[in-house]
């Protein structure tokens, strides 16, 4: 649609909104359209004419403020907002709150479309300025106004204040729980957002502070992947290598398709303890029930490190049969031009080019809210900053 069809769209619905005030504050007497205001229509001819600011100023003025009329002023106001013409939401909700005869509620509803309006525009301090005067002048908004709050904090990375606004959304018998999802998103967020802290008290030498960021951390969501890493973290500087273990194999049963992730670190613990028969016990185990590129690798490499380089060619020869993966691909090529030919062995550095050219183009991890996929993973997707939404890509593709 062009910007002129839709402007004109909302000369329809502002149009709408003004005959609704008008029949509304005069019941009973007989209407006609003589009386509409000459702004109406110069509005429309300034939007006809592609002229947007002074169509919306002129269709601001004609159309008077009433209860009636006030979800149409918000829902221009939002329009805009929402085409990135933020300057323009934010005059039409200030010339709201200019009109005297607001309500208390109606004043709280315009307040909150302004702090989102500065929010969208990152005047962040204003808008956090008006979130917490709605949070003290309306409970009925109080959880809206909260809600933005804790997106601000993340955006500005405060991660304490944060905590203490998410926190405030969350009825204590539902944290942890997965009831309803936007209580179950919310802890979610929570549970990152003690993480980071976690984090930076690691790299402050404050291990204590972090144990205890990690514990909140798993009371907000008790399955958080990067929480219970972060415990098996210290654990092994502590030098608790099978309580690391432990926490890291727990990982591994609730959320397999985590297992690439954490193979480092359950290899570093597995060798603290003095007991990597017992990692190839599990990893053996673990391949049992489920297929994972990441784990057979892992073993091949272990043989191949022996020396037994036919019996982890064979290995994973048997493995790509069943489950075919690029990185198998890559990785069955290396070790077949250890033995192979000349001849045989030219062709394989072919195809191990082409392996490993469509192994370094596609993606290892992937958003479940947005689709963002890439190399890296992030506890927060980059695209549409949702937390613990991405994950390890499997199938050929991944592992």
């Amino acid at each position: 649609m062009s910007d002129t069809g839709f402007f004109v769209l909302v000369f329809i619905a502002v149009g709408i909104g003004w005959l609704l005030g008008r029949f509304t504050g005069l019941k009973g007497q007989h209407q006609t359209f003589d009386n509409v205001p000459p702004a109406v229509y110069k509005g429309l001819n300034y939007l006809l004419s592609e002229k947007t600011d002074q169509g919306i100023e002129s269709f601001v003025e004609a159309l008077d403020v009433n209860d009636a009329t006030l979800d149409t002023h918000i829902a221009l106001g939002n329009l805009m907002r929402s085409r990135g013409e933020v300057d323009k939401a934010i005059r039409i909700h200030l010339n709201l709150l200019d009109h005297p005869g607001l309500t208390r509620d109606q004043q709280d509803t315009a307040h909150l479309e302004l702090a989102r309006d500065y929010h969208k525009a990152g005047v962040l301090d204003r808008a956090e300025s008006l979130l917490k005067d709605l949070m003290q002048q309306s409970p009925a908004l109080r959880t809206k106004a909260l809600v933005l709050l804790t997106d601000i904090y993340d955006e500005e990375k405060d991660w304490q204040q944060a905590v203490a606004s998410g926190e405030q959304i969350l009825s204590k018998r539902r944290i942890g729980s997965p009831h309803g999802h936007g209580q179950h998103a919310m802890a979610g967020r929570l549970a990152h957002y003690c993480c980071e802290l976690a984090s930076e008290a690691l790299k402050a030498g404050d291990s204590g502070e972090a144990t205890r960021q990690i514990k909140k951390a798993q009371k907000f969501d008790p399955q958080c992947v990067r929480a219970c890493l972060l415990e098996a973290e210290i654990l092994e500087h502590q030098n608790q290598p099978r309580r690391a273990i432990q926490v890291l194999e727990g990982i591994a049963e609730r959320n397999p398709s985590f297992i690439a992730v954490i193979l480092p670190a359950l290899k570093s613990s597995y060798s603290s303890a003095a007991d990597m028969p017992g990692l190839h016990r599990f990893l053996e185990n673990f391949l049992a029930h489920r297929k994972s590129t990441a784990v057979v690798l892992f073993l091949v490499d272990a043989l191949y490190e022996q020396g037994d380089v036919d019996r982890a060619g064979q290995l994973l020869a048997s493995e790509l049969q069943q489950h075919p993966t690029l990185l198998g691909m890559k990785r069955l090529l290396e070790i077949s031009l250890e033995s192979s030919i000349d001849d045989a062995r030219r062709n394989l550095l072919g195809l191990q080019d082409v392996a490993r050219q469509a192994r370094e183009h596609k993606p290892a991890f992937r958003c479940d809210n947005c689709g963002f996929s890439g190399r890296q993973l992030h506890w927060q997707c980059p695209n549409c900053k949702s937390w613990g939404s991405v994950a390890p890509i499997l199938g050929i593709d991944g592992d």
